[in-house]
């Protein structure tokens, strides 16, 4: 398997917050613990490495060198592959995957590559915590209760307000700030005839 690095990192929205923030290491940390950590697996970067830390052992950290990119040197792993259609590439880039393509080679996107690496843990109904007690026309309305079960009146929640609409002031301010009036109707507004 070959992973383009920074491609899948700038996937973090992917991870669960405390892993959402890895570095290239700290990648090939998450590949090791991973399913995928039982194969030989490179992780490719750009550059040149920013830290002298150590990936684990089942991972291999390229970087690419200076000046040079990571999906040059997939494309050039991809194509000096002996076995392309047993290779997997990780990436989003349409370029690598289109060379994994011709060579019959297998790639998965990014983001479901980091969606594997992390197993998703449901919440056990302990672990479902409350609104709070400040709400508890919340509670009722959120357990389906009515106020004949209850045999009282719910408090009915208070309705909401509409949020602040910032482009409109924004645009109220620049019509300010080069002399017309947004509030006067009579204004010969610039872009109205």
């Amino acid at each position: 398997m070959i992973v383009d690095a920074y491609n899948v990192l700038h996937c973090s929205h992917v991870l669960p917050e405390g892993q959402a923030m890895v570095d290239p290491p700290g990648l090939c940390r998450l590949i090791a613990a991973s399913r995928w950590g039982r194969g030989r697996i490179t992780v490719v970067c750009d550059g040149t490495p920013k830290t002298a830390e150590e990936p684990p052992t089942s991972t291999e950290l390229v970087y690419a060198g200076p000046g040079r990119d990571a999906d040059s040197w997939i494309e050039r792993a991809i194509a000096a592959d002996t076995a392309p259609k047993h290779l997997y590439v990780v990436t989003n880039d349409r370029r690598i995957q289109r060379a994994a393509r011709r060579r019959r080679s297998h790639w998965i996107a990014s983001e479901t590559f980091l969606r594997s690496l992390v197993p998703e843990r449901r919440p056990a109904a302990r672990d479902v915590k409350p609104r709070g007690t400040a709400d508890p026309a919340g509670w009722i309305a959120e357990m389906g209760l009515t106020g004949d079960e209850l045999g009282e009146q719910p408090t009915p929640r208070p309705p909401k307000q509409a949020a602040p609409d910032p482009a409109s002031d924004e645009v109220e301010g620049w019509l300010r700030t080069f002399g017309f009036d947004p509030a006067d109707p009579d204004a010969d507004l610039p872009g109205t005839d």
